[in-house]
């Protein structure tokens, strides 16, 4: 989360803005707290949490001293302190599911931030430290930390504390970035650090974070929705050709079920039938990233109809050019694009949005960040399906994928481009069929406000990007870049999903993952692609090593695709925008060559069903 930390926020101005309280601190509450009686070597844990205690700043909850004190440095698996909710009776091994706050102790050399000097312009100084690597080693500490919060918790926002020695730091997290206050020193100040805890104590659900919009279910609703996750597991299992006595539970134990509330946005909709629940367990699939959309996908289940349906938790990108997913969903629904799954309700979450953004033009705000603006909102799906990568055959796979470009050729003659073509991004369902999903960041066609922030920063799954994009961030995402992602998809699920000795050179990770940071700051890639794209037998992915282990059909099938990019890059300066081959202006011939082949039938490997060669 490189350039999404904003500081040094003044304190007070932190405590005003985030941390608001009516109800006066304990009167001999900073007296109490005795900050000389705290250590400043291996007894500041024991001490710091007796302090709180006899000083009452924290009644409502519990400090834990999680310190490990066995770990080696680095990595440090577990905050200093995790401050829990009463009642806790956990054990002293941080529980993320149910941590509040967490504490973290570092020394003042470790700093991951720097305050500028008074007569340091604020636009000049960069407040994150990149040099130093006890700096940049603390700063990954305390995202891992909260990302790990995020991910087992329904979160919109958390707060931190960052104790250097003498000094603390103060941080607000959300889906956009981190507010950091200026450092101060709590020995000489320690009124101010009561202050936080105080006001922290006696801040409701919501403004500690929590989204309450999820509530637990009855333990009837978690039984009904057990019944029906079994019967998914069964149907999938079969789908797959696999035993179904043998199927895998979809779920976890009964403190992971939650309650989702959605609120359908949809104008035919009646108000009175606007508000929807869906009971899910732990997530099937959700992002690992902090920052950024926060997708979590859930198979839950339709507390009025009694279904399992697929339910889509994301911040969404809050930007002119980008339509809600569901309207987008809805106007392809109008236009009959096929091959995509139906859409059941959809909707913002109310008042959840991010706020680190608020404060960039702020006079204390260094550097020039531009974190983006994030929306919380729920997508209801009623056709489930199973990963691409678990396919029965590599015809199977090829024909998912043939679905997917059919339904993003409806789409692009419907005004919609997908711009996220991705193998996350496509499914098979129990029949064989394939749909393609997550349209969150699909563009209008025709719309005059699609130059958004978001596209400025590149549009896509990195691994899955043309070669273009990459090598020139600021190209404008076309229907041939689309089409590439779609390439990139059958190649890289050809040679990681079959058996093979491709995978064990590592050409595949340098191949999608290459990325290298310009002058410019920005981040580039794509070099290897195109030159696979242009050299007729490109090291191990050339047409003789892929006929050891694919079928001639599907070697012939990769072939023909690739050749449709030749001239896109034959001779390019990657430095210069791309020419457009007019062979790309549809996706006709594309689909052409796919099914050309799909048709010999015959001539296809049988039983040949994905075998993940990643974790041999």
């Amino acid at each position: 989360m490189a350039s999404n930390f904003l500081g040094p926020m003044p304190v007070k101005a932190f405590l005003t803005e985030f941390m608001p309280c009516t109800s006066g601190m304990p009167k001999m509450g900073v007296k109490r707290l005795q900050v000389e009686s705290i250590s400043k070597g291996n007894r500041f844990e024991p001490d710091f949490i007796a302090a709180v205690n006899r000083a009452r700043l924290c009644p409502r909850f519990v400090l834990v001293d999680t310190t490990d004190k066995n770990d080696t440095d680095p990595p440090k698996r577990y905050p200093t302190i995790s401050i829990y909710k009463r009642p806790y009776g956990g054990s002293r091994k941080a529980d993320f599911r149910l941590i509040d706050l967490h504490i973290v102790r570092k020394t003042i050399v470790e700093d991951p931030f720097i305050d500028p000097s008074p007569s340091t312009p604020r636009r000049e100084h960069m407040f994150e430290n990149t040099y130093d690597r006890r700096a940049i080693r603390t700063r990954r500490h305390i995202v891992a930390y909260t990302n790990r919060q995020f991910s087992l918790q329904n979160r919109c926002f958390a707060f931190s504390v960052l104790f250097l020695d003498q000094f603390v730091r103060f941080i607000r997290w959300d889906r956009a970035g981190a507010v950091v206050t200026e450092r101060f020193d709590w020995r000489q100040d320690p009124k101010t650090l009561a202050t936080f805890l105080w006001h922290f104590s006696q801040l409701s659900d919501s403004q500690r974070g929590y989204d309450t919009s999820v509530s637990k279910p009855t333990l009837e609703e978690i039984e009904r929705t057990k019944e029906k996750l079994n019967e998914r597991a069964k149907a999938l299992a079969r789908a797959k050709g696999e035993d179904e006595d043998f199927a895998s539970e979809r779920y976890s134990t009964n403190d992971s079920f939650r309650k989702l509330c959605v609120v359908d946005d949809d104008p035919d909709v009646e108000d009175d039938q606007r508000t929807q629940y869906f009971v899910a367990s732990a997530p099937q699939w959700q992002s690992k990233e902090l920052v950024g959309r926060g997708t979590r996908g859930y198979e839950a289940l339709d507390l009025q109809t009694g279904e399992l349906v697929y339910v889509k938790d994301v911040w969404r990108y809050e930007t002119a050019g980008l339509e809600k997913e569901g309207d987008t969903y809805r106007l392809l629904r109008k236009n009959k694009v096929s091959r995509i799954p139906r859409l059941v309700c959809a909707g913002d979450v109310k008042n959840q949005t991010s706020s680190t953004r608020e404060f960039e033009d702020e006079e204390w705000c260094c550097g020039r960040p531009r974190p983006m603006r994030h929306r919380h909102y729920r997508l209801v799906l009623k056709d489930l399906g199973r990963s691409l990568s678990e396919f029965n055959s590599t015809r199977q796979l090829c024909q998912a994928v043939l679905h997917a470009v059919i339904a993003h050729k409806e789409a692009y003659e419907a005004g919609v481009l997908h711009q996220d073509i991705s193998e996350g991004n496509i499914l098979i369902t129990d029949e064989g069929e394939g749909l393609l999903i997550d349209w969150e960041l699909a563009t209008r066609l025709d719309d005059e406000d699609s130059d958004t922030d978001v596209q400025t920063g590149r549009v896509g799954t990195w691994q899955f990007l043309s070669a273009a994009l990459l090598m020139e961030p600021g190209k404008e995402h076309e229907l041939q870049d689309d089409l590439e992602s779609f390439f990139y998809i059958i190649l890289r699920q050809s040679i990681c999903y079959q058996r093979n000795d491709i995978v064990r050179t590592g050409l595949v990770g340098r191949f999608f993952d290459e990325l290298v940071t310009g002058n410019d700051g920005r981040e580039y890639g794509g070099t290897t692609k195109r030159d696979y794209l242009v050299t007729q037998n490109f090291h191990f992915f050339g047409e003789d090593n892929l006929r050891e282990f694919l079928s001639g059909v599907h070697v012939d099938l990769i072939q023909g695709l690739r050749a449709l990019f030749l001239p896109i890059y034959i001779d390019q300066d990657p430095c210069e925008p791309v020419a457009v081959a007019g062979v790309l202006e549809s996706s006709d011939r594309f689909i052409q060559i796919i099914q050309d082949q799909l048709d010999k039938e015959d001539q296809w490997k049988v039983g040949d069903k994905s075998y993940d060669m990643r974790v041999d």
